[in-house]
């Protein structure tokens, strides 16, 4: 134990610190070799005085004394550990994550194994034997190009450096030499022969990262600079492929949206690398593009501490990566983060952090000695806790929608021929094939609806918001890793008032069934959200298939021991669990500790309560096989076998008490403008939203071709979006009555025209989806 050495308690810096540079040599590497183990370790900050720390610390000394358990003492041995052979991909992944596993306990001050001399001569030759046997030039890559190329990179330069003075000239010569050979330039990845290709993205960050610390092991400026020049490549805009959007979107694997996964990979990243290298580098322009990046892309995809699943692709199928533990690492990076940027941006932050902090409490996810060092910093700041604010955040680049009023928050995952159902591969995420089938995921005040082992329970074949045909589907259907696309015509649409209460959006899907159902199922899906309620409505819906079709209004995690009330029409429905019901034409229901629903005349609506049973294993090769219960509350509108043109029409009350669902089925808050093939639309107040399929006439408004228009008529003021979408020449055309809005204040970039009693707003057509806000005053 070196707990003398270590500062006194309260002292709470930040990571980025100043560290000269040499005066004549250029970078000083053995200087930014400490300053890595600073950062990466956080050994200048432990605080005996905190138990936080006392527990991180007991977990990197029982990780690493877990690791020794499976260590191969055998003369002549060929693997270092017993159970991880080095002839494996599993198995060189699986000993450099040991060996750098044990570096961190070996190099980290306040626990027993810190400067344990057998421990790191245990490292060492663990590095020895896994260079001469699993990891160096004379072995091609197989298996999964990520482990020789990021994973192992990442581990192998990390651990070099937690021990980099027990490490001989051979050594290092040797480990460089292994990197190099499969990571020879890392704005490139794959290996020659086998469609070697540019590094982008999340993936451009992990190399060159990996490179800029494998860089110190050897002195090689020249490496540690081409790395560092290509990470801006990670968050340079992009209209097609993986990476950032102009709207915020983040795509990895071509066609996933992936902000909450892969994209947290991301700041997490570059927040130790922007301290590890800010007295090389400097901030300013450098970082500022990025930072940009994280109230456009990452912020929105939080609520309450719960990093939105809609954006985490096959990652929700992981038990050990929940969207909370995503929180967390999110969390630590912008608190690191922060003292780079201005006073009022890391108030900002830092504000939503403690807002998060609050939401996690006991389940903050404590994983290092770096994460309490951020939760302590954050803690001491004077900036007080922000609520996620209410507003809209329309992400038509990758088919998202997030719709936040006071006390809630909705999410949407759409799809289309551009963006994936959904995305499974190396054995997870099997049956998420309705997740971008409208998935509409509700966040309120139980805030581990979620987290709360709902996915290896839910029934995958009535996702809320979903419409579905209930045939059974193989595991994996479509294809891995984003192959699944949604054939149809166009998913989109548009928003006004982003950032405040007053926000509106309308948000429309071609839907088409996948796999055994893809020429058979079809439905048009629309939603208009605004002033604390969304219209949902479908039209079209067809199938062939012989199963049932559903449209799931809400599948509600009860957890454990919920009996949350459901009432119908002011009566109470299905108390007992294992029971259901059918009811014709009911006019609003409530669930308890949720909201309320409005329906359609016509509805037959469903509805269970039951237990559900499942295991992570189920959902993910590699998750536990224990057996979870869970109890669940389903409602669903019945559109039977066969469905020809069917039509559905319901609105979302989040938060509504009973009594305000009952007065809101009579007060007309809403009106069903139309819902038909051709267009759907809705009024919600003052505003209106149109989702035009064709050409068509609706409510005063022409198109000449597809796309979404929304209108909000508010003090004076009338706002109208416009986003083409689909197939409809090089313009989108639409045509409304002047009436008293005839005064143009801001054209949008659109060409508008006035003709009688006819303003037009004409807009071109893009491969990515762009919107165009005119405004008129009275």
């Amino acid at each position: 134990m070196a707990a003398a050495s270590l500062p006194a308690a309260g002292v709470i810096s930040s990571l980025f610190g100043s560290l000269p540079a040499a005066a004549d040599a250029g970078i000083d590497h053995p200087a930014l070799r400490s300053r890595w183990l600073d950062v990466f370790t956080g050994r200048q900050e432990i605080d005996t005085g905190d138990p936080r720390y006392a527990v991180v610390l007991e977990r990197r000394r029982a990780a690493a004394a877990d690791a020794r358990t499976h260590l191969d003492h055998g003369a002549g041995r060929s693997a270092v550990f017993t159970d991880a052979p080095l002839d494996t991909n599993d198995g060189v992944m699986l000993t450099y994550r040991r060996l750098r596993s044990m570096g961190y306990a070996w190099a980290t001050p306040g626990q027993a194994l810190f400067h344990d001399p057998t421990l790191v001569a245990e490292i060492i030759e663990g590095l020895r034997t896994a260079n001469q046997f699993g990891y160096n030039p004379s072995i091609p890559e197989y298996g999964n190009w990520w482990t020789w190329e990021q994973g192992v990179t990442e581990c192998l330069s990390s651990t070099m450096m937690l021990v980099y003075e027990h490490l001989t000239a051979t050594d290092i010569a040797n480990y460089c030499a292994a990197i190099d050979f499969y990571v020879p330039d890392p704005w490139y990845k794959l290996p020659e022969g086998e469609g070697r290709k540019l590094s982008v993205g999340t993936g451009r960050i992990s190399l060159c990262r990996s490179i800029i610390v494998r860089a110190l092991a050897d002195g090689d400026t020249a490496k540690l600079e081409h790395a560092r020049a290509g990470l801006a490549v990670g968050w340079e805009l992009v209209t097609s492929g993986d990476g950032f959007y102009a709207d915020g979107s983040f795509i990895t694997h071509t066609t996933v949206a992936y902000t909450g996964s892969y994209g947290i990979v991301m700041p997490v990243a570059l927040a130790k690398l922007f301290a590890l290298l800010e007295p090389v580098v400097g901030a300013g322009a450098y970082h500022a593009d990025f930072f940009d990046l994280i109230d456009r892309a990452f912020l929105p995809v939080v609520h309450r501490g719960q990093v939105l699943d809609s954006t985490r692709g096959r990652a929700i199928s992981r038990a050990e990566l929940r969207s909370r533990t995503e929180t967390a690492n999110l969390l630590e990076a912008l608190v690191d983060m922060s003292a780079a940027v201005d006073a009022t941006t890391a108030s900002r932050w830092l504000g939503r952090c403690k807002g998060w902090l609050a939401d996690l409490g006991d389940d903050v996810n404590l994983t290092s000695v770096t994460r309490v060092s951020a939760i302590r910093r954050l803690e001491a700041s004077p900036a007080p806790a922000l609520p996620d604010p209410a507003g809209v955040h329309l992400f038509g680049s990758m088919d998202r929608v997030v719709f936040r009023q006071p006390g809630w928050g909705l999410a949407i995952a759409g799809a289309s021929s551009r963006i994936a159902l959904y995305e499974c591969g190396n054995d997870e995420n099997p049956r998420g094939f309705h997740t971008g089938a409208g998935m509409t995921t509700l966040y309120n005040d139980d805030v581990t609806q979620y987290d709360d082992e709902f996915w290896p329970t839910v029934d995958w074949y009535r996702l809320p918001g979903t419409t579905t045909d209930q045939t059974r589907l193989p595991d994996e259907t479509g294809l891995t890793f984003g192959r699944a696309l949604c054939p149809g015509e166009w998913t989109g649409g548009s928003a006004v008032h982003r950032d405040d209460p007053e926000a509106a959006v309308v948000f429309a899907q071609d839907l088409r069934g996948l796999g055994e159902t893809e020429p058979l199922l079809r439905a048009r899906k629309y939603w208009l959200g605004h002033d604390g309620r969304v219209v949902a409505l479908g039209s079209g819906i067809r199938s062939t298939s012989g199963a049932q079709v559903e449209t799931i209004v809400e599948n509600r995690n009860l957890h454990a021991e919920g009996s949350n009330r459901l009432l119908v029409d002011g009566d109470e429905q299905i108390p007992g669990l294992d029971t259901s019901r059918t009811l014709h034409s009911p006019r609003w229901a409530h669930l308890e500790g949720v909201g309320g629903y409005l329906f359609e005349p016509g509805t037959v609506l469903k509805m269970r309560r039951e237990t559900r049973s499942g295991a992570w294993s189920t959902i993910n090769g590699t998750g536990p096989t224990e057996v979870l219960q869970r109890r669940f509350l389903t409602v669903w509108i019945w559109h039977g076998t066969n469905p020809y043109g069917h039509s559905y029409g319901y609105v979302l009350l989040p938060g509504a008490t009973a009594e305000q669902t009952a007065a809101a089925a009579t007060s007309g808050g809403h009106e069903v403008l139309v819902n038909d093939e051709l267009t759907q639309a809705a009024r919600i107040g003052d505003v209106r939203g149109f989702a035009f399929w064709q050409a068509n006439s609706v409510d005063g408004l022409t198109t000449d071709g597809p796309g979404t228009v929304l209108i909000k008529d508010a003090d004076g003021i009338r706002t109208v979006a416009v986003t083409p979408h689909g197939v409809g020449g090089d313009a989108l055309t639409v045509e409304l009555p002047s009436g008293v809005w005839s005064t143009l204040a801001d054209d949008g970039e659109a060409t508008v025209a006035t003709r009688g009693d006819t303003i037009s707003i004409t807009v071109p057509r893009s491969s990515t989806p762009r919107e165009f806000t005119v405004v008129f005053h009275l």
